[in-house]
């Protein structure tokens, strides 16, 4: 009987000391403002942009004169980061982004040159899906200091087929996936329990032969719970 009570006194000794550790939880959401160099393997993905006018000023789809160089895109997220021991704030965290592109940029084949930057109307639904997973250290002196993220990274993208105003048409979407690595840093402000960042983002995709980069300017908050 008293060896069967041995590991149960451990286990409760094991729980004890948990409650005893300080550890705390930041909850928050963010806001995103990105540029997309996409991998050119995926390029011909985004049909919608992909739209030049022909001798009689008619819109057409030719990915044979054009490719996309990169697409701006817009959006929100929620974010959480966990630190075990609080004192020394080295933990892990996750954040997920719905991304709405605003405009993109097209480049000459056969020049390989850059067009301007032409405004993306989003008449039918088209986003890009950030899921990240990493470590998180910050790093505070009093109330301000900084923050460095950094883990994997998967985008989903999902795409109609036609993107026209007041369309009746029967929209079909496609999406593909890709994974790769991405890295934050920047500015970290507390007020009490609540939380400021501003920051960068970079996450390289490596899922094709090329590689795809996107850029980021973050702004994110929440509150932090103490345990």
């Amino acid at each position: 009987m008293k060896k069967r009570a041995v590991p149960l006194v451990l286990f409760c000794l094991f729980i004890s000391s948990l409650s005893a550790v300080p550890m705390e939880f930041y909850l928050g959401g963010s806001f995103y403002a990105d540029r997309d160099y996409i991998s050119r393997d995926t390029s011909d993905s985004f049909h919608t942009m992909n739209i030049v006018n022909n001798a009689s000023g008619v819109n057409i789809k030719d990915p044979s004169l054009y490719y996309i160089d990169n697409i701006r895109r817009l959006g929100i997220g929620m974010e959480l980061a966990y630190f075990p021991y609080a004192p020394i704030k080295i933990g892990i965290t996750a954040n997920y982004q719905l991304l709405i592109p605003i405009g993109f940029q097209r480049c000459d084949k056969e020049m390989d040159t850059a067009t301007g930057v032409e405004t993306y109307k989003n008449h039918s639904f088209i986003a890009k899906h950030n899921f990240n997973i990493g470590l998180a250290y910050y790093q505070l002196f009093g109330s301000s200091g900084f923050y460095v993220d950094a883990g994997g990274a998967i985008a989903v993208h999902t795409i109609p087929d036609i993107n026209d105003k007041n369309s009746k048409k029967e929209i079909t979407y496609s999406s593909f996936t890709e994974y790769g690595v991405y890295g934050d840093f920047g500015f970290l402000l507390m007020h009490n329990d609540a939380y400021f960042k501003i920051g960068t983002r970079i996450q390289n995709f490596l899922s094709y032969e090329n590689v795809g980069i996107t850029a980021a300017i973050t702004l994110s908050g929440g509150y932090r719970f103490a345990f």
